[in-house]
């Protein structure tokens, strides 16, 4: 039988320490949404152009810059993929975290074939192929490395300690790897709480920002062609820069 995880780690301990990270992460982002109040400004303005038109930008932005992850036009296929990769497999193991939590109050092992295990395996494979395939490109680009700064490099890191680990926690407690378990597992939620401590200040959170970025200039398009604007205002309105991340 597998190794019960909560006989090592309390998961009272886990839950508390958990909804600290997601207190400091919330108030992270909402400063950084503050912060970006000017560039958010053409959204609500967006509303001079109807429900309708506003709803049809709003529903083509998460299409193609959420759903699908647009980078660039320009935007080759193999960045295309890591990017996504990455993104989806956060995604489906925050899914599955999430999920379990909800469903597993006992924090108990689950079945290898149990859609929540298998919905977190899923996005663990992603996540590892996307980061992977994120670094090779770094290390074969030097202008790429250029614009990959320590925090960066840090947050990938920590990145392929929560996957990695995650991955070994799962073998250690199905075969019962006894004297593995405590420091495999420590090893991931250390990982896992770095992890989410530190995407508020990395590129990571420039896979949603980005979206909110391109969903803010799509709005200040339309009102400026339709004439709803004054210059002093366009002018003020910031527009996306491209990233060369």
């Amino acid at each position: 039988m597998p190794l019960n995880f909560p006989d090592y780690v309390p998961l009272g301990l886990v839950d508390t320490v958990g909804f600290a990270i997601g207190v400091i992460v919330t108030l992270a982002v909402l400063y950084e949404f503050v912060r970006w109040r000017g560039v958010l400004s053409p959204i609500g303005k967006g509303f001079k152009l109807g429900a309708g038109r506003w709803a049809t930008i709003f529903v083509d932005t998460i299409v193609k810059d959420v759903v699908y992850q647009q980078i660039s036009p320009k935007c080759p296929d193999r960045k295309w993929a890591s990017h996504s990769l990455v993104f989806w497999g956060f995604i489906l193991l925050m899914l599955s975290t999430t999920t379990n939590w909800l469903t597993n109050p006992t924090g108990g092992p689950l079945p290898l074939t149990n859609p929540v295990r298998l919905l977190g395996n899923l996005g663990g494979v992603m996540l590892l192929v996307g980061l992977l395939a994120a670094l090779y490109r770094i290390g074969a680009n030097a202008d790429k490395r250029e614009t990959t700064f320590g925090p960066d490099y840090l947050f990938m890191a920590t990145l392929l300690i929560a996957g990695v680990t995650g991955f070994l926690t799962e073998f250690v407690s199905e075969w019962n790897f006894t004297e593995w378990m405590y420091g495999v597992y420590a090893l991931h939620l250390l990982g896992s709480a770095a992890l989410l401590l530190l995407a508020p200040f990395t590129k990571f959170i420039h896979a949603f920002g980005r979206s909110v970025i391109r969903l803010s200039e799509r709005y200040l398009e339309a009102l400026s062609q339709a004439g709803l604007l004054r210059p002093a205002e366009l002018a003020s309105m910031p527009l996306l820069i491209e990233e060369g991340s």
